[in-house]
């Protein structure tokens, strides 16, 4: 990736493809005739294989709808329509490599509706929990960008020559976030053996920095990116956050990385992050920083100070500012930490509690 860019963030890879939300619309029967036009001459005549490909990943959540005018003759036509991608029959079990887009209908753990959202999108599962597609299993994904153009060495990976997708596209690693796997929609394939390895050697080796410096494009792109997906984790929360019933565990993974001197200025891609609680006021993560594990406490405008209380294996601790926001308190380093921690404490008026097992990643897993 060169350091200078021309394209906005929100522009996807050709100045001729067409964005997202555009297919969607196309894809529901909204836009005004010519745009259609140039989308249905885009998709069947041009053939792109890009927007073929995510013409057929993004899903209408149930409540969308097409302008109000759309005759009822149109609608049924948009009905019949063959999609343009191929479709899979869904696996027996969940397994790592496999490729689902998310639910636009996002559920809790008991199953009850809490949010909708525009459209689906595709994720790669990284760990599948108990392996089910039960509201209350717990797993990781990594989401999936056709943004290629954005690809650095470190923070994404690009999947090319075995795409499943038949269009490469990128694994957005500085994005992996979890959720629930009752909120997996469709399955649209699987990585190959190799690119499974690849992936979680890209993982273990996302901690060691990067050899080309991101330009402030990248930097927004990647930001809008990570805001895009918190909605995946907002179940994960609710199931985990106050949890009365233990159920409030997790198991994090590490990257296994050499102890190495203190550095000042940390960049993103030298930091490893696993959302605890994400609210509209702050966010709590464990953050594996090189070889030191942090729990940070961020918030989003007005600072909040410091935890009012906070406990680590019950004893009293301290979170110390480390930057205008941003609070943190040391775990413990990644090769001396083994057995539970247990965190909790209270950040405003929101009360959290967590047992947390961490386990090195193993890149033949």
């Amino acid at each position: 990736m060169n350091n200078t860019q021309d394209k906005d963030p929100l522009s996807f890879q050709y100045d001729n493809c067409f964005t997202s939300d555009e297919l969607l619309a196309y894809k529901i029967g909204g836009l005004e005739p010519k745009k259609r036009s140039l989308i249905f001459h885009h998709l069947n005549v041009d053939r792109c294989k890009r927007c073929r490909v995510m013409f057929s990943l993004v899903e209408p959540a149930p409540h969308a709808k097409g302008p109000e005018n759309l005759k009822e003759k149109m609608i049924r036509r948009l009905k019949r329509t063959a999609p343009l991608g191929r479709r899979f029959e869904s696996p027996a079990s969940l397994e790592v490599g496999q490729i689902w887009t998310t639910s636009p209908e996002v559920k809790d753990a008991s199953g009850r509706l809490i949010r909708k959202v525009n459209a689906a999108f595709p994720v790669v599962i990284v760990s599948k929990g108990r392996g089910n597609r039960a509201f209350d299993n717990i797993i990781r994904v990594i989401p999936i960008s056709f943004d290629t153009h954005y690809h650095l060495d470190g923070e994404t990976l690009l999947i090319d020559q075995e795409s499943p997708l038949m269009y490469p596209f990128l694994l957005e690693l500085f994005n992996e976030c979890p959720m629930l796997a009752g909120n997996l929609d469709e399955y649209r394939g699987a990585l190959s053996s190799g690119d499974i390895k690849r992936l979680f050697l890209a993982r273990q080796r996302f901690l060691e920095g990067r050899t080309t410096l991101p330009d402030k494009t990248y930097i927004a792109w990647k930001e809008r990116e990570i805001q895009y997906f918190q909605y995946l984790s907002f179940p994960v929360n609710d199931a985990l956050f106050g949890d009365q019933e233990g159920r409030n565990v997790l198991e994090i993974p590490l990257n296994d990385y050499r102890k190495a001197a203190e550095a000042e200025g940390l960049e993103l891609s030298e930091l490893s992050l696993y959302t605890l609680v994400d609210t509209p006021e702050f966010c709590l993560a464990v953050v594996q920083a090189r070889d030191r594990v942090l729990l940070r406490l961020s918030y989003y405008e007005d600072d909040g100070g410091p935890p009012e209380m906070l406990t680590i294996n019950n004893d009293t601790a301290s979170m110390i500012r480390a930057a205008p926001c941003v609070y943190e308190v040391l775990l413990g380093y990644v090769d001396a930490l083994s057995g539970e921690i247990k965190v909790a404490g209270k950040v405003l008026d929101s009360e959290f509690q967590f047992t947390i097992y961490f386990k090195k990643i193993d890149p033949d897993q």
